[in-house]
């Protein structure tokens, strides 16, 4: 991908400090590659200190490799089982250490754009900042240690909890600017923040790649003859992580009240959910819900456009805590969406100001069941909302319009 009418950022050093990175197949890591690619594309140094993959094909890569210009320094962390909650912490603390050593090499004029996943990750440059004044951006993906209590990981009155807290304040205060995926997160981060800083909050969202992902006619998508269905079958899909912070179980119980009618529930990806909505499914008998693993990124723009409409969920609470990133890549398949999560939420907003879909509360499966309903009864709404779904990629959330708020943040950081 490439930028017109912007000059070039000119000799700027960029560091991304990410478990997950290319080749992953979870959103993570194919988000910051792309965003590392149109740095490099606009004459940035680019380079990756990341995990071995955990959402990938191949179990283990080169420690050192190239891609698209971009420089990428493998940790040898841990592989463990990553739906247990064992085998997360060892994961995440394995590459913690790895990646103090890993970044150690990296120059001191070279900014560091750090995500939190896995939530430590963001006090190794943190660290570094006392050693030799490097400078850092934080992205928050997910609020910590809020969303641990949410839940139910942690206790909110506890030592752990404080010091958590203390520590991604002093974290916060260090970092030249803290991203946010959007308002309501903004929210939670100013509640935690002296109002003095609060000008270092910048709200940037994820997006979605406008070219690699396009609306494709059901009939004309060679996916859904892959997996066995026809193209007149009225699809509900979820695409993405099936996480603790997602109501799944919602989804599944609502696909237990449409067995009226021909409408089939499409699950793609994996997640801490997967097994327990699995098992759901086989108890209740349903014969509408069809799995499939995480699909290669080629194949993305014809496995978001099989649906007629798409869902994105999170659970009640969370919202300000982790802002969905699989709702960009329904918007630029050009689907409608609904999406289970609370109304103050930064997906409800969107949707309400577009007029792409539909909110229902969290934990509603009748509500759920009533707007599939709803669309699938009317085919010309769901047309309608589609297009103004691809319409609000275009002027918000498109990789284009994203990447360059990252240009202006980066340049004015490294200045």
């Amino acid at each position: 991908m490439r930028f017109s009418g912007k000059p070039h950022v000119e000799k700027v050093k960029i560091s991304f400090l990410s478990q997950y990175f290319f080749p992953e197949l979870i959103s993570t890591g194919q988000l910051l590659t792309e965003l590392a690619e149109d740095l490099v594309d606009q004459g940035c140094s680019v380079i990756a200190v990341a995990g071995q993959p955990t959402y990938y094909e191949s179990s283990r890569v080169p420690p050192e490799m190239e891609h698209r210009g971009i420089k990428i320094l493998r940790v040898g962390n841990s592989q463990l089982e990553k739906n247990s909650v064992a085998g997360k912490i060892l994961n995440s603390t394995t590459f913690f250490l790895g990646a103090i050593r890993r970044s150690l090499i990296l120059s001191e004029d070279t900014v560091i754009l750090v995500v939190t996943n896995p939530p430590i990750l963001p006090f190794v440059p943190y660290l570094l900042s006392f050693l030799r004044k490097q400078k850092y951006v934080c992205l928050i993906h997910d609020v910590y240690p809020d969303i641990a209590v949410r839940l139910g990981y942690l206790r909110k009155n506890g030592v752990i909890y404080w010091l958590w807290e203390r520590m991604n304040q002093k974290m916060m205060h260090g970092a030249a600017a803290v991203i946010v995926l959007g308002r309501d997160m903004e929210e939670k981060i100013r509640e935690k923040l002296d109002r003095s800083e609060w000008g270092k909050i910048r709200m940037i969202p994820n997006w979605s790649d406008e070219d690699a992902v396009r609306p494709v006619g059901k009939g004309e998508n060679p996916f859904l003859q892959e997996i066995g269905l026809s193209p007149s079958t009225f699809i509900v899909q979820y695409s993405g992580n099936m996480g603790l912070s997602h109501g799944m179980e919602t989804i599944i119980e609502a696909a237990s009240r449409l067995q009226d009618i021909p409408v089939r529930f499409l699950f793609i990806g994996g997640g801490g959910k997967r097994d327990k909505i699995g098992k759901m499914v086989t108890d209740l008998g349903l014969e509408n819900v069809l799995f499939l693993p995480y699909q290669p990124k080629e194949k993305l723009r014809y496995s978001l456009s099989c649906s007629d409409v798409s869902l994105v969920s999170l659970a009640e609470g969370v919202e300000g805590l982790s802002v969905p990133s699989k709702y960009y890549g329904i918007l630029a398949s050009g689907r409608p969406v609904i999406a289970l999560m609370a109304e103050r939420s930064e997906v409800a907003m969107s949707i309400r100001e577009s007029g792409c879909g539909y909110v229902v509360p969290p934990g509603n499966p009748d509500a759920l069941a009533e707007r599939i309903r709803y669309l699938f009864d009317n085919p010309d709404a769901v047309r309608e909302m589609g297009k103004k779904a691809r319409q609000s990629l275009e002027r918000n959330y498109s990789r284009r319009v994203v990447a360059e708020k990252y240009l202006d943040l980066l340049r004015e950081v490294s200045a």
